[in-house]
């Protein structure tokens, strides 16, 4: 029996927001536009120029959905569809150290983008997500995205198996989940292993950030220090705090 599995399809693509000015002036202004982007009328989802609530078909008792049919709705080569992840950082006390990692967060819900994200696309947004009480870092993210519902009749975590989203879920994922503009990569022929910076921040220009090539998360570049004096460098960095921490 064919069955739709309901997703999320951002599109935050320099095309697409060109396509929309006037949308466009709120999308980045630098704060959380999630509520005002997934909006609901009589049960039903309200379309926006840069979401939308999409069916997927499938004939699958488990739900699932082929890895080539989830690049095709991104537009995109399998071989670059990426199953990002979202990261908690954590501390461990071990005998007289203190420990930091990583522990992905975010395990209910599946978020499928485009391993070029970055490369290719110059508005580049950032994302965290509350796991308990505790708030991700903000990581950065760019282009077509979905975000999908974790198989909730099972372990989950499987690739290519989903749960469809609903309005209840949705409504959860808005208190949990914060979209917001971050600002633009540098134009620039970039050599290998060069990391991409992000200028134009919304709320203040002169925070300079750079995005971590493993995990996406958005760090303070402190290249400015040996650009600007020792005072100045730490006030741009507190800035950064401010609004990173």
């Amino acid at each position: 029996m064919l069955e739709n599995v309901n997703v999320l399809l951002f599109d935050f693509t320099r095309e697409n927001l060109d396509e929309h000015e006037e949308a466009k002036v709120n999308l980045t202004s630098g704060k959380n536009v999630l509520e005002d982007l997934i909006q609901f009328e009589d049960g039903e989802f309200c379309e926006s120029p840069f979401v939308q609530c999409i069916q997927i078909p499938t004939d699958d008792p488990y739900n699932q959905i082929p890895d080539e049919q989830m690049s095709d709705i991104l537009g995109i080569e399998k071989n670059n569809l990426l199953y990002y992840r979202i990261f908690i950082s954590s501390f461990k006390k071990s005998y007289s150290f203190t420990h930091g990692y990583l522990d992905e967060g975010a395990k209910d819900i599946k978020i499928l983008a485009n391993k070029k994200m970055i490369e290719e696309n110059f508005p580049i947004f950032e994302i965290r997500y509350k796991v308990g009480e505790k708030w991700s870092s903000w990581q950065a993210i760019a282009g077509k995205f979905i975000v999908a519902h974790d198989y909730r009749f099972g372990p989950g975590g499987v690739r290519e198996v989903y749960s469809s989203i609903t309005e209840r879920e949705i409504s959860i994922i808005k208190q949990n989940f914060q979209i917001r503009y971050s600002g633009n990569t540098v134009n620039e022929i970039l050599e290998p292993n060069t990391l991409y910076r992000i200028i134009n921040d919304p709320f203040d220009s002169v925070i300079r950030k750079i995005i971590d090539p493993s995990t996406f998360q958005i760090l303070f570049d402190s290249q400015l220090i040996q650009e600007v004096s020792s005072e100045k460098s730490f006030v741009i960095w507190r800035k950064f705090e401010e609004r990173y921490r």
